[in-house]
């Protein structure tokens, strides 16, 4: 690299070398003394045009973001510079080709020059002087309960304010989080860094974001993440901090699903928050890391740390998809059953949750319906809008997308069966009769909720009992 880049900055010793480039401490120049970080983006050759703008995309993309968030919170890296370079080496293009193919007459028939243009970029941060969570494991062990949760209760509000600016960060691990050791502040670094190119794919495959073990499965399959995919990671992140075991070790390859209690036994809610953290379904995890926070500081029961689906037992990862043989058919079954049920959102929910969602659900469903029907005086028009709004804000959840099917139908069939039994509130506006109309309104509301708590409840005895049915039927068609 350039002995002071851009008059600047001054490197001074690598501090590490990755698949995609070389980090340097550097010293500012133009400041007291003042220490940084000189981050230079080197692809290997290998990549091909498409993937190699995926990566410069990438490296631009994290100097975006703590140039957006860097001045804002005190535990992301302040950004100083990013830098592009365009050199020319004429030498090295005239090396690499055939003569026959260079020659042009000049006059007395010299080589013709063919500059070529070689592109370095570089990203200049502040340095953060201390070790990665990692390092720190390595050199004293596995951490403590209350360690576990001051690393909670300081990247918690890191997450919630990267995730509050429309960014998710996409590779939480130890190795990003660093100590600062003067004063102990833990430090989320390295935003949207490439990792590495999938192993064993082709050459036209895309660049994969995250790090094995700690990206959740939706990362894993390229489909869309969500505040909950960082949730995910730092929890795997504290389980290796608690067991001082690889993700790997901790996943069973058999039943695909975390097995880490058995080494390490934390209080009950600090489990149940590591468990609910590392669901594999996005919607069964956290929605947020302030609900993280909530739950940590003893606002949210302990019994209701559960995740809304599927209750404490962490949920199994997509099992690889079978060769032949009939006990990879075995399996398959077993697979299928569990998505049907994980994705479908039909799991098993305990009474007091089911309550509570019947009541908000359909308490709010028919009161949304039964004032358009009284307000713009059309059923078509109120119905018509009643689903556009319902739909949105269903959809619009960070829920997988059966359970957001589930969710709508279930509704719109509360509403059917409503205004099939009492037909003339379609037509008459009950706001209109006073205290009569109001009760009238209270009492079919109750009736929406009873009748949303029934479909909620019948839907999960159903697919307790229906599920082993048809993976058994699957398992003997098979």
């Amino acid at each position: 690299m350039p002995l002071i880049l851009d008059n600047r900055f001054l490197p001074q010793r690598p501090l590490s070398r990755g698949a995609f480039g070389t980090t340097f401490q550097a010293l500012a120049l133009r400041s007291v003394q003042h220490q940084c970080v000189v981050k230079r983006l080197q692809p290997p050759v290998h990549l091909n045009s498409s993937q190699l703008e995926g990566v410069t995309r990438a490296f631009r993309r994290e100097a975006e973001v703590l140039d957006r968030l860097g001045d804002r919170h005190a535990q992301i890296p302040t950004l100083y510079a990013y830098c592009e370079l365009h050199v020319t080496d004429v030498r090295q293009n005239l090396g690499s080709i055939a003569p026959e193919e260079s020659r042009d007459v000049f006059g007395e028939g010299e080589l013709a020059p063919q500059p070529h243009v070689q592109e370095f970029f570089y990203l200049v941060q502040e340095f953060v002087d201390g070790e990665d969570l990692r390092q720190e494991i390595m050199q004293r062990g596995k951490f403590s309960e209350s360690e576990i949760v001051d690393v909670l209760q300081q990247i918690l509000p890191v997450l919630q304010f990267v995730h509050d600016n429309k960014a998710i960060h996409r590779d939480i691990k130890p190795d990003n989080i660093v100590r600062d050791r003067s004063t102990g502040k833990l430090f989320l670094i390295d935003f949207g860094a490439v990792k590495h190119v999938a192993a064993g794919v082709s050459a036209q495959s895309s660049i994969v974001f995250g790090t094995h073990g700690y990206a959740p499965p939706e990362q894993v399959s390229g489909e869309p993440v969500y505040p909950s995919t960082d949730l995910y990671a730092l929890g795997v992140t504290c389980l290796y901090l608690l067991t001082g075991k690889k993700p790997q070790e901790l996943m069973e390859s058999a039943t695909r699903r975390w097995n880490w209690r058995v080494w390490a036994a934390p209080s009950d809610r600090l489990a149940a928050i590591l468990d609910r953290m590392v669901m594999s379904a996005p919607g069964d995890r956290f929605e947020s890391a302030a609900e993280v926070l909530a739950a940590l500081s003893g606002e949210m029961p302990t019994g209701a740390i559960a995740p809304i689906i599927g209750g404490l037992n962490t949920q199994p990862m997509p099992n690889p998809v079978p060769t032949d043989g009939r006990t990879d058919a075995v399996d398959f079954t077993a697979n299928l059953s569990e998505e049907m049920e994980n994705e479908s959102g039909f799991q098993e929910l305990n009474i007091k949750e089911l309550l509570r969602r019947s009541v908000i659900a359909g308490a709010a469903n028919w009161l949304l319906a039964i004032a358009l029907v009284s307000f713009l005086g059309t059923v078509w028009i109120s119905t018509l809008m009643w689903v556009l709004i319902l739909g949105g804000v269903i959809f619009s959840q960070y829920r997988p997308l059966r359970q957001k099917f589930y969710f709508f139908i279930t509704l719109v069939i509360t509403n059917t069966i409503i205004f099939m039994l009492f037909p003339a509130w379609s037509i008459l506006n009950p706001f209109q009769l006073g205290i009569q109309g109001l009760v009238i309104v209270g009492l079919l509301t109750v009736l929406a909720i009873l009748l949303s708590y029934t479909l909620m409840g019948v839907s999960r005895l159903s697919y307790r009992f229906i599920l082993p049915f048809v993976k058994k039927l699957i398992s003997e068609l098979i």
